[in-house]
């Protein structure tokens, strides 16, 4: 990081605005990497009993578990999320366009919320749990709290990322590809195994690695089922153990797991190079009827019924049933909390991603670009990890200045923009990539400053992008569970903790209306985020 700050500043300057916003970037991405500087000096520390003990208790339930989950949820979703790309892109069937977007609707939902709502579903008293016991035969069916039901929840709510990413790269492969394939006497099975599937493995390697990441970032949906993972492991040994130092190491050693994957998913899609001669999206290449069409409904709707509508169905009657004894002000009070935490974080994020694209735009060079990819990596890392991090930090500043820092609001909204950074940058700098540059240029000629083409030329231009990206900040914030929970302030509770706080103390129904909220900025967000679009 020392070395991507010294690059920056070593860069020919030709005007005080090329100055002023090189320095911010070098700036930027230099204060969102302390945290990650001060865990990795915390490795030098001594904790031997700490590690003593984990070595000899849980540590190899944490590799075990954590790569089970992984491991299992990445199966899952590449089936369910390839097949129904498949079939949604290249297949024609009744209700085909509702399947379209519906497949999209669980990610409003944060996996620990469908934790929740299935474990009051199917634990013991729950409206399905003699139906799972006639099934089953057992008169104690297994609980869905285990590695098996994490891994169904986990999936239920993961695979829109892979079906997403899928099915883009199935509508942009060419119909000829396809078409020459059923020429030469292939079926539909073999066109999708030996030309579609291979040809779309980029994208579906890329959907993989997203899911495996937010597997091992998850924190709410793990603990409450009890799977022991690094993320557990992480809170564990820092409340537990009461040793922050032991955390900030297990931290590192996730870090660098993650790293890892990063590194192997890149090198996968590098070696891998597919063109396609007809730029233009195909129409669908096969027609379903019959028992072909009934079998395409019922795969593309089993997982929004799961993921979505029926724990949607089951929360609002939880909703109804507790209304009248629900303290609505305790309630509105966590709206308004949330919303106003989730805004402000959003603002100040989207603020400095414009900041670093339009830099990134005007003075492109390799250590621009490096220093663009250190703050992109932000949302691949654990919010559990973000979070210990900015405590080692600011106990390291506490006690080399000699003032108590704590954490709260500050801390909050820095880890925020560490964990959400890459979400803004991404949308910014595809909107300002849209904008010729001669636009800019011809302002300048004509005696506007850099602030001024900025604010009233580019960023009007931008707006959609912009908008996108502060709706996408916003929506992430308003879900995230562990960072929230670390580093909130004494006595401020959002959405997400306590709707964590509830499920733990087993007051399920209780839950009904956070986890309602939460998926309602959800799915609202998703519609305006189409309508953006459009635009």
């Amino acid at each position: 990081m020392a070395a991507t700050l010294a690059a920056l500043n070593t860069l020919p300057s030709t005007s005080h605005g090329r100055r002023v916003l090189v320095g911010v970037t070098a700036i930027t991405v230099t204060v969102l990497a302390l945290p990650f500087l001060a865990l990795a000096a915390q490795l030098f520390k001594p904790e031997y009993e700490v590690w003593l003990h984990l070595a000899n208790t849980v540590l190899n339930t944490y590799l075990t578990e954590s790569a089970l989950l992984g491991a299992g949820t990445v199966a899952c979703t590449l089936v369910i999320g390839v097949a129904t790309a498949w079939l949604c892109s290249v297949c024609e069937f009744p209700a085909r366009r509702f399947f379209e977007w519906a497949l999209i609707l669980p990610l409003a939902y944060p996996a620990y919320i469908i934790a929740y709502v299935y474990t009051g579903m199917f634990d013991y008293g729950g409206p399905l749990h003699a139906w799972l016991a006639a099934v089953t035969g057992l008169e104690r069916p297994p609980s869905i709290r285990s590695l098996g039901g994490a891994i169904a929840v986990l999936s239920l709510v993961l695979y829109p990322y892979v079906y997403l990413l899928a099915r883009v790269a199935f509508i942009r492969q060419s119909s000829r590809i396809i078409e020459a394939g059923r020429t030469l006497g292939a079926r539909p099975g073999a066109c999708f195994l030996h030309i579609a599937l291979p040809t779309a493995r980029p994208a579906i390697i890329a959907g993989a690695a997203i899911v495996m990441m937010e597997t091992l970032a998850d924190y709410g949906a793990v603990a409450y089922f009890g799977v022991n993972t690094f993320s557990v492991g992480i809170f564990r040994t820092w409340f537990g153990l009461g040793s922050m130092v032991g955390a900030a190491q297990l931290s590192m050693l996730l870090l660098a797991f993650v790293v890892a994957l990063l590194v192997v998913e890149k090198r996968a899609r590098r070696r891998s190079r597919y063109y396609d001669a007809e730029p233009r999206p195909s129409a669908p290449s096969y027609r379903l009827r019959g028992a072909h069409a009934a079998s395409a409904i019922a795969v593309c709707a089993l997982p929004p019924l799961l993921g979505f509508f029926a724990p949607t169905v089951q929360l609002l009657a939880w909703a109804v049933e507790r209304l009248p004894a629900t303290e609505m002000s305790g309630y509105f009070t966590l709206v308004a909390n949330t919303f106003s935490l989730a805004l402000a974080s959003a603002f100040a994020i989207v603020a400095i991603a414009a900041v670093i694209a339009y830099t990134r735009q005007l003075y492109s060079s390799a250590a621009i670009n490096l220093a663009v990819r250190t703050v992109s990596s932000g949302y691949a890392i654990p919010g559990a990890v973000i979070a210990i991090g900015v405590l080692t930090l600011f106990s390291a500043a506490s006690e080399r200045l000699g003032v108590a820092l704590s954490a709260g609001f500050a801390a909050l909204a820095f880890a925020y923009a560490i964990r959400f950074l890459t979400l803004g940058f991404n949308s910014v700098e595809a909107a300002l990539e849209k904008i010729p540059p001669n636009l800019g240029h011809a302002a300048q000629t004509l005696g506007a400053t850099m602030p001024e083409t900025l604010f009233k030329i580019h960023l009007p231009l931008m707006r959609s992008g912009v908008l996108t990206a502060a709706l996408l900040v916003f929506v992430e914030i308003i879900k995230e569970l562990p960072a929230t929970l670390v580093l909130r302030p004494f006595n401020f509770n959002t959405l997400a903790v306590r709707a964590f706080e509830l499920a733990s103390d087993e007051r399920l129904a209780d839950t009904a209306l956070p986890a309602l909220s939460i998926a309602a900025v959800g799915v609202l967000s998703a519609i305006a985020l189409f309508k953006l679009q459009r635009e």
